[in-house]
């Protein structure tokens, strides 16, 4: 599965999009795209994702899934909670809660929010593609006054320093085992 990090990027979904249309092959195997930053990080329901700091994780995984039914979504987007659970947990050691249909929160407070976005050519009664978004608070010290409440990181509740990279790899492994 390829990476491909951009350092700006409107949303990582916005960038996954694109290279779909640029480059339909990337699909054969899937691939994931990493962001430094996002400018307009995007959440369930047109909701914004704060994702301007360097120091959270914004990552699609994009895949041609071997069976996707949008019936379902529910327990598609408890699966993915659960990966970045149990992706949560294998780093830090905390113990995080999933809050339905798209979060993931640690005492509280939101970790990690999920989005879902696919696509099919029309009259298709299969998927062509699936994105699955996450965003997920890594290092952040601080947030702004704005969200500072409802906002925490990984590194506010151990004071370490996570590799971003090795983050999204293990995610990556974990998804593949439910979508690939």
């Amino acid at each position: 599965m390829k990476y491909l990090t951009v350092k700006n990027t409107t949303s990582t979904m916005d960038t996954a999009l694109t290279l779909l249309k640029k480059e339909p092959t990337l699909l054969e195997e899937g691939f994931v795209v990493l962001a430094n930053k996002q400018t307009k990080g995007r959440g369930q329901y047109g909701n914004s994702w704060q994702s301007e700091s360097e120091d959270g994780l914004y990552y699609s995984f994009v895949i041609k899934p071997r069976s996707f039914n949008v019936k379902n979504i529910d327990k598609y987007q408890f699966s993915i909670a659960s990966c970045v659970k149990d992706v949560i947990k294998k780093f830090s050691s905390i113990e995080s809660d999933i809050k339905l249909p798209n979060d993931v929160l640690i005492d509280g407070k939101k970790v990690s929010g999920i989005l879902l976005e696919s696509g099919s050519k029309m009259g298709s009664k299969t998927i062509d593609y699936l994105i699955i978004g996450v965003g997920l608070n890594v290092n952040q010290e601080h947030f702004p006054v704005s969200i500072k409440n409802l906002a925490t990181s990984l590194y506010q509740h151990t004071q370490e320093k996570y590799d971003k990279l090795k983050i999204a790899k293990e995610l990556t492994k974990q998804l593949k085992t439910k979508f690939i």
